[in-house]
């Protein structure tokens, strides 16, 4: 059985620092298609721990990824920002 979603989110939460964002910052946002070229997917969420987990998700359900190399998560983190 492939790993669920959350495993995958908790799994790139341990292997990479993450810092949340303050009160009152502003949203951020992870395009998936600067990621992986033609999918529209959005992900926006006031942490990154909150873009995370929704890219996690969509990344096993749409696009058949469970495993999450560190290549792939600096690639994530660098993907997202302040929208």
């Amino acid at each position: 059985m492939p790993p669920t979603y959350e495993y995958v989110a908790s799994a790139m939460r341990h292997r990479v620092e993450i810092q949340a964002t303050t009160a009152g910052a502003k949203v951020k946002e992870l395009r998936c298609g600067d990621l992986m070229a033609g999918c529209p997917a959005t992900f926006e969420g006031e942490t990154i721990e909150d873009i995370i987990k929704q890219a996690a998700k969509h990344a096993h359900e749409e696009h058949g990824i469970a495993d999450i190399t560190p290549e792939v998560q600096q690639a994530v983190l660098a993907a997202i920002h302040d929208k």
